[in-house]
């Protein structure tokens, strides 16, 4: 069985205006939109993504978490993430509202730890 990293051809787009966490999310969107990643599916680790594209796993996880909250992704403690076994909820998950709950979460958890 190939390695779940195998099978994703990502491509970042430097001179892109999009930023490089919405054009993996996006990719991966599309991908599992297409029936190319099955539910169920794992997904590469986000250091070994990151490693890859030659991003921060910061940027990895960004994008993991976006398509967590639109529903197209699960993570599994132990497990890693992988594609959600069902269809993704219909509720707003546009790159930048997802990116500011994203953002609102980190800084309630880094509130916490002090």
């Amino acid at each position: 069985m190939p390695s779940p990293r195998a099978q994703i051809p990502l491509a970042l787009d430097e001179t892109s205006a999009e930023p490089a966490y919405q054009q993996i999310a996006r990719q991966l969107r599309q991908a599992i939109e297409s029936g190319a990643r099955a539910p169920g599916e794992r997904l590469p680790a986000i250091r070994t993504l990151a490693s890859d594209l030659g991003v921060h796993r910061d940027t990895v996880a960004l994008a993991y978490e976006s398509l967590g909250e639109a529903g197209f992704v699960e993570a599994r403690v132990g497990a890693g993430r992988s594609v959600a076994p069902s269809r993704p909820r219909s509720s707003d998950s546009s790159p930048s509202r997802t990116f500011a709950r994203a953002m609102r979460r980190t800084r309630r958890r880094s509130r916490s730890i002090v």
